[in-house]
Protein backbone atom coordinates (compact mmCIF):
# COMPACT_ATOMS: atom_id res chain seq x y z
CA UNK A 1 0.00 0.00 0.00
CA UNK A 2 1.81 2.82 -1.37
CA UNK A 3 1.97 5.73 1.16
CA UNK A 4 0.69 9.68 0.23
CA UNK A 5 2.81 12.35 1.10
CA UNK A 6 -0.32 14.00 2.85
CA UNK A 7 0.24 10.96 5.09
CA UNK A 8 1.10 11.57 8.97
CA UNK A 9 3.09 8.78 10.75
CA UNK A 10 4.49 7.85 13.78
CA UNK A 11 7.74 7.82 15.07
CA UNK A 12 8.36 5.88 18.75
CA UNK A 13 10.71 7.69 21.45
CA UNK A 14 12.04 4.88 23.33
CA UNK A 15 13.83 6.03 26.71
CA UNK A 16 16.10 3.66 28.95
CA UNK A 17 14.42 4.89 33.16
CA UNK A 18 17.59 6.60 33.55
CA UNK A 19 17.17 8.70 30.36
CA UNK A 20 14.28 10.73 31.28
CA UNK A 21 16.30 12.76 33.37
CA UNK A 22 18.89 13.28 31.20
CA UNK A 23 17.64 13.22 27.56
CA UNK A 24 15.66 15.82 25.94
CA UNK A 25 12.11 14.91 25.44
CA UNK A 26 12.51 14.63 21.36
CA UNK A 27 16.46 14.77 20.14
CA UNK A 28 18.68 13.65 17.35
CA UNK A 29 19.52 10.12 18.56
CA UNK A 30 15.41 9.32 17.98
CA UNK A 31 16.05 9.36 14.53
CA UNK A 32 18.90 6.79 13.86
CA UNK A 33 19.56 3.41 13.18
CA UNK A 34 20.27 1.21 16.38
CA UNK A 35 23.06 -1.38 15.97
CA UNK A 36 21.64 -4.00 17.76
CA UNK A 37 18.01 -3.81 17.56
CA UNK A 38 15.87 -5.24 20.68
CA UNK A 39 19.26 -6.83 21.73
CA UNK A 40 19.11 -9.54 18.79
CA UNK A 41 22.74 -8.73 17.67
CA UNK A 42 21.34 -7.59 14.56
CA UNK A 43 20.46 -3.64 13.23
CA UNK A 44 17.53 -2.23 12.78
CA UNK A 45 16.13 -2.56 8.74
CA UNK A 46 15.60 0.79 8.44
CA UNK A 47 13.90 3.46 10.39
CA UNK A 48 10.53 2.81 11.56
CA UNK A 49 7.31 4.79 12.06
CA UNK A 50 3.80 3.89 11.63
CA UNK A 51 0.62 5.22 9.71
CA UNK A 52 -0.93 7.12 12.82
CA UNK A 53 -4.67 6.51 10.88
CA UNK A 54 -3.53 3.08 11.91
CA UNK A 55 -3.90 3.89 15.78
CA UNK A 56 -7.66 5.42 16.92
CA UNK A 57 -5.59 6.57 20.03
CA UNK A 58 -2.11 6.77 21.42
CA UNK A 59 -2.77 3.59 24.00
CA UNK A 60 -3.21 1.56 20.50
CA UNK A 61 0.08 2.82 19.79
CA UNK A 62 1.72 1.73 22.94
CA UNK A 63 -0.02 -1.26 22.82
CA UNK A 64 1.28 -2.44 19.49
CA UNK A 65 4.77 -1.26 20.31
CA UNK A 66 4.87 -3.31 23.27
CA UNK A 67 7.62 -1.62 25.37
CA UNK A 68 8.52 -2.19 28.56
CA UNK A 69 10.71 0.89 28.59
CA UNK A 70 9.18 4.53 28.96
CA UNK A 71 7.86 5.74 25.30
CA UNK A 72 6.99 8.79 23.69
CA UNK A 73 5.53 10.07 19.77
CA UNK A 74 6.64 11.96 17.27
CA UNK A 75 4.63 12.82 13.81
CA UNK A 76 5.11 14.29 10.83
CA UNK A 77 3.61 14.19 7.36
CA UNK A 78 5.62 12.22 4.99
CA UNK A 79 6.41 14.50 2.04
CA UNK A 80 9.29 16.55 4.21
CA UNK A 81 10.52 12.95 4.09
CA UNK A 82 10.52 12.22 0.28
CA UNK A 83 11.33 16.24 0.09
CA UNK A 84 15.04 14.48 1.41
CA UNK A 85 14.74 12.07 -0.94
CA UNK A 86 14.39 9.11 1.60
CA UNK A 87 12.28 5.70 0.73
CA UNK A 88 9.73 3.62 1.65
CA UNK A 89 8.92 0.92 1.99
CA UNK A 90 4.86 0.67 3.27
CA UNK A 91 3.23 -2.53 4.95
CA UNK A 92 -0.23 -2.27 6.54
CA UNK A 93 0.17 -0.02 9.27
CA UNK A 94 4.24 0.57 9.55
CA UNK A 95 6.66 2.08 7.12
CA UNK A 96 10.35 1.37 6.79
CA UNK A 97 12.09 4.63 5.89
CA UNK A 98 15.17 3.96 3.91
CA UNK A 99 18.18 6.18 2.61
CA UNK A 100 17.84 7.80 -0.77
CA UNK A 101 21.29 5.23 -1.90
CA UNK A 102 19.33 2.45 -0.61
CA UNK A 103 19.99 -0.63 -2.86
CA UNK A 104 16.36 -2.00 -2.82
CA UNK A 105 16.80 -5.27 -4.39
CA UNK A 106 20.40 -6.77 -3.25
CA UNK A 107 19.19 -6.55 0.11
CA UNK A 108 15.62 -5.78 0.84
CA UNK A 109 15.34 -6.43 4.42
CA UNK A 110 17.98 -4.54 5.55
CA UNK A 111 18.89 -0.46 4.39
CA UNK A 112 22.36 -0.58 2.17
CA UNK A 113 23.87 2.22 0.22
CA UNK A 114 24.03 1.37 -3.81
CA UNK A 115 27.80 1.61 -3.57
CA UNK A 116 28.36 0.52 0.66
CA UNK A 117 30.41 -2.65 1.15
CA UNK A 118 27.98 -3.60 3.70
CA UNK A 119 24.69 -1.87 5.32
CA UNK A 120 26.66 -0.44 8.41
CA UNK A 121 27.88 1.91 5.61
CA UNK A 122 24.22 3.68 5.66
CA UNK A 123 24.08 6.99 6.40
CA UNK A 124 21.27 6.42 9.05
CA UNK A 125 23.86 4.96 11.75
CA UNK A 126 25.29 7.37 14.55
CA UNK A 127 24.27 10.83 13.65
CA UNK A 128 20.75 12.22 12.37
CA UNK A 129 22.12 13.42 9.02
CA UNK A 130 19.07 14.05 7.40
CA UNK A 131 18.07 16.25 10.36
CA UNK A 132 14.61 13.95 11.09
CA UNK A 133 14.42 15.26 14.40
CA UNK A 134 13.58 18.83 13.36
CA UNK A 135 10.87 17.35 11.09
CA UNK A 136 9.15 15.52 13.18
CA UNK A 137 6.78 17.32 15.75
CA UNK A 138 6.80 16.23 19.61
CA UNK A 139 3.20 14.52 20.20
CA UNK A 140 4.10 13.22 23.91
CA UNK A 141 7.02 12.54 25.97
CA UNK A 142 8.49 9.66 26.64
CA UNK A 143 7.01 7.92 29.94
CA UNK A 144 6.00 4.85 31.29
CA UNK A 145 3.36 3.55 29.62
CA UNK A 146 1.01 0.66 30.95
CA UNK A 147 -0.07 -1.63 28.57
CA UNK A 148 -3.94 -2.77 28.03
CA UNK A 149 -4.62 -6.62 28.04
CA UNK A 150 -4.82 -6.17 24.38
CA UNK A 151 -1.02 -5.33 24.32
CA UNK A 152 0.30 -7.61 26.58
CA UNK A 153 -1.65 -10.82 24.57
CA UNK A 154 0.51 -10.17 21.54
Amino acid sequence: MKPKSSELVYRGLVRLPAELATRDAKDDQDFVRRKNYRKTGQPENGLSVFRKNSFPTLQVFWDRLRMNNPIGVAQCALQPLQDKGLKFIAEKEHISIRCPDCDMRTLPAICKPKDARDHLDCPFFNIDRFDLEQVFELVDSPAPRRLTSAGKEK
